[in-house]
């Protein structure tokens, strides 16, 4: 599989939930989900992202995937448009306004 964001083949994680990631974009995709990962404040969030049949809002996440203390930040009413190029700008002006 290859990354959408730049188009770089993605390291297999796990055969068994269809788990890929793209070290350098910080993007994991598993399934039909989408996490860009950033960093505000030394504290690790993400854009959690269904691309499924329905539509679900974006989330924002705090933490990490696998650990027991993720929680929900946000959910966006909006899809917006993230890229791991912008994700920090999009992860403060969020937090800020929500």
């Amino acid at each position: 599989m290859n990354c959408h964001y730049c188009q770089k083949e993605c390291r297999h994680i796990n055969i068994s939930n269809n788990h890929w990631r793209c070290l350098p974009c910080k993007v994991d995709y598993r399934g039909v989900e989408t996490n860009i990962f950033g960093m505000i404040n030394s504290t690790s969030y993400y854009f959690n992202i269904y691309n499924g049949p329905r539509e679900f809002p974006v989330r924002i996440m705090k933490g990490l995937p696998n650990d027991f203390a993720v929680n929900i930040v946000v959910n966006l009413t909006s899809r917006p448009d993230i890229t791991p190029s912008n994700v920090e700008e999009k992860l403060r002006t969020y937090l800020l306004f929500s």
